[in-house]
């Protein structure tokens, strides 16, 4: 057995002798949105043009004309026909968030709004397109064209240059470099009915150009997207008719068009605006994204706890929790810069096994203590938290399909299977499912796998999983050769592995949706496997101890990816809307894996020496920009310390090629005070010191 000293405590705490459960539940591709009053994404099998979400702009914003709209990966950003909250930024929820007048940007009204490069572009009806900090407001960058009346607007990373659609809505349609010049052959004329938003479509069979416009002849129901070839600058199929739900009038085209892949995790989809009554904000399906295979470095995160952690969950790259021991609660919303202590009134007598984070602000957590189990609820962030369940038994797993529906799985209680669901967030839970069992051991933590409509949860001893194709409504056992499953997940509604404990070692696949299941080579066949993650043909899997491997020819075959400093792995997970791996460990250890797009190179002119400049601005609230420059390539550590010499949060933790690099410190977790930044490389060392005021 590998299990620690903690966990003979936990064994002596349960009543009911469970053992303590370490494992995985798969977040790649879950209906987490909220999608009402229309049905979650992975309720269509073929469903392009379907509208996934949709927000009545004029509820949040009043009824003045709405222009255009972009998703910057954690908000939407809205323009408006007013000097008064001109740019509006709205949460997953559409919640209003703040506004900003784009400072700098001109007298005018933005008719599309495009996000790239971590800026908003757009043009207010002028020759000039403008680059807007995203998280001040504060334009940044212009560039001047000779083309009058610039409306849609939108950067392709292949030409390196933006496309625009000029003479307001007329046309034509070009793209233009940085510097505002014309790229030759890149002129396509629009139709009669007019280009109001245009987006780029990397998809791997394109790429492609989509140009929203109304439909022809003109409709009462609905908006249009053309799709041209971005390479041959030829349209292709049909226009993509959409319905709109309007209140009253002609829905007409307005701006927006940005093809995103983050926004309903899974899917392709294209974020526009369209005016009517109401104006509202549309998210339009044009394809299934798939599991985007995550890439960049493993980097330690702090946590600031030295005890266990047992459970992750990622929203996006960007906003993470975790759960563990003595009720504590962390959050991060900045790629694990920083972790917050987010446990507010939880109880510190709860180990907490198991969290699900809807957004930034809604998550539940499911704890033990002796023999009762609790659910907690939180829509503020972790400030406060609700008891919104209590009875006996031993909570496993949590799940949400979109931002009313959750779901709870407990061990069995008189021969049945504790199944829960709420309807309202989290706040109350009713029964789920019968579903009865023989079973007496129960399931194991963080084990179970939502993917869409699809549930899979091992009954522990009976070498059996129950498995449902509607969230439960009805459930089927499939049959498998591990007596204890500790990790199940699936990268598509087809293909999974499974891996086994340490009494029950071993690594399964199913190519069929677990009706039939067969053994692999596991990288760790004599220790619990505690996490599993998936994308594509590419797959990780973590062990309860320092490694993590990585197949990627789906399981063939396995070698290292990562070994932890210290503690062992008790979950692992994927962001559910991006590209990131998060890890937690026995030791309040945070592993991540993914890109930090913080940093940026702004020169690959080798520099004569090392340097740490001042950072800019300061004082700064909350964001500032560091630069340091590299005249060798090497490991670069940029940690931020307090007054007293504790770790706040690292910035930079990995190698490096010689260059000059800038790093935007975001410092919203921290409290106004002087903090020190420093910087380790090839044996240089720097520290310099700057003030956070708030």
């Amino acid at each position: 057995m590998i299990f620690s000293v903690l966990v003979l405590v936990i064994f002596a705490l349960n009543t009911n002798a469970q053992d303590y459960k370490v494992n995985v539940v798969n977040e790649i591709n879950p209906g987490s949105l909220s999608l009402a009053p229309y049905a979650t994404e992975r309720d269509y099998v073929s469903a392009i043009g379907d509208l996934l979400r949709n927000h009545n702009v004029d509820s949040l914003l009043g009824s003045v004309y709405g222009y255009g709209v972009c998703w910057t990966g954690s908000y939407y950003v809205t323009s408006r026909f007013s000097t008064v909250n001109r740019f509006n930024r709205m949460d997953f929820n559409w919640n209003r968030v703040d506004s900003f007048p784009a400072t700098g940007a001109g007298t005018g009204f933005f008719r599309d709004l495009a996000f790239a490069n971590g800026k908003i572009w757009g043009s207010p009806l002028s020759n000039t397109i403008y680059g807007i900090n995203q998280s001040t407001g504060v334009m940044e960058k212009t560039i001047t064209t000779s083309y009058a009346s610039i409306r849609a607007c939108t950067w392709d990373p292949v030409r390196k240059g933006f496309w625009i659609g000029t003479n307001s809505f007329t046309g034509p349609l070009v793209c233009v470099d940085t510097n505002g010049v014309l790229i030759p052959g890149c002129t396509i004329t629009m139709p009669a009915s007019g280009c109001y938003g245009v987006g780029y479509d990397d998809d791997p069979a394109g790429p492609f150009l989509w140009v929203s416009t109304d439909q022809t002849p003109t409709s009462t129901t609905g908006t249009a997207f053309l799709k041209y070839n971005a390479t041959t600058l030829t349209q292709v199929g049909t226009p993509l008719n959409v319905t709109v739900p309007l209140t009253s009038g002609a829905p007409l085209s307005s701006g927006g068009c940005e093809v995103v892949t983050n926004c309903v995790p899974g899917k392709r989809t294209i974020v526009s605006m369209v005016q009517g009554t109401p104006d509202r904000v549309i998210v339009t399906e044009i394809g299934n994204a798939g599991p985007t295979i995550p890439t960049g470095t493993w980097t330690e995160q702090v946590s600031g706890l030295t005890t266990v952690l047992y459970s992750v969950s990622a929203v996006n790259d960007d906003v993470a929790w975790v759960c563990g021991a003595s009720g504590k609660v962390l959050r991060t919303i900045n790629k694990g810069l920083l972790w917050s202590n987010v446990s507010g009134n939880l109880p510190t007598t709860y180990a907490l096994y198991n969290i699900f984070a809807y957004d930034a602000n809604v998550a539940i957590v499911t704890g033990v203590s002796g023999s009762t189990t609790a659910i907690y609820q939180t829509s503020n962030g972790g400030v406060n938290w609700t008891t919104a369940n209590s009875h006996a038994g031993f909570g496993d797993d949590l799940w949400m399909s979109n931002a009313s529906t959750g779901f709870f799985i407990g061990d069995p209680i008189a021969g049945n299977w504790d199944l829960l669901k709420s309807t309202n967030a989290g706040l109350n839970w009713s029964t789920w499912a019968t579903v009865p069992t023989t079973n007496t051991s129960g399931t194991y933590n963080n084990a179970a796998c939502f993917d869409g409509n699809n549930v899979w949860f091992q009954s522990v001893g009976l070498s059996t999983i129950h498995y449902s194709t509607n969230l439960g409504v009805n459930w089927t056992t499939q049959s498998e050769s591990l007596a204890e499953i500790t990790a199940i997940s699936f990268n598509s509604s087809a293909t999974g592995l499974a891996g086994g404990s340490s009494t029950s070692p071993g690594l399964l696949k199913s190519t069929n949706s677990g009706a039939n299941w067969t053994a692999l080579t596991s990288p760790y066949p004599t220790n619990s496997i505690s996490g599993i993650v998936g994308a594509q043909s590419t797959w990780w899997v973590s062990q309860q101890g320092t490694g993590i491997s990585i197949s990627t020819n789906d399981g063939a075959n396995w070698s290292t990816a990562y070994t932890a400093p210290a503690g062992s792995f008790y979950h692992m997970t994927k962001s559910r809307a991006g590209a990131t791996i998060w890890a937690v460990r026995s030791n309040g250890g945070i592993s991540r894996y993914g890109l930090i797009t913080g940093i940026s190179n702004t020169s690959t002119e080798v520099p004569a020496t090392f340097s740490l400049s001042q950072n800019y601005p300061n004082p700064f609230n909350p964001t500032t920009k560091i630069n340091f420059a590299l005249p060798k390539s090497g490991l670069v550590t940029l940690k931020v310390y307090d007054v007293l010499g504790k770790e706040v949060a690292t910035l930079v933790n990995e190698v490096k090629n010689a260059g000059t690099y800038n790093f935007e410190f975001d410092a919203s977790n921290l409290t106004s005070g002087v903090y020190f930044y420093k910087i380790e490389a090839n044996g240089f060392t720097d520290v310099k010191k700057m003030m956070l005021v708030k």
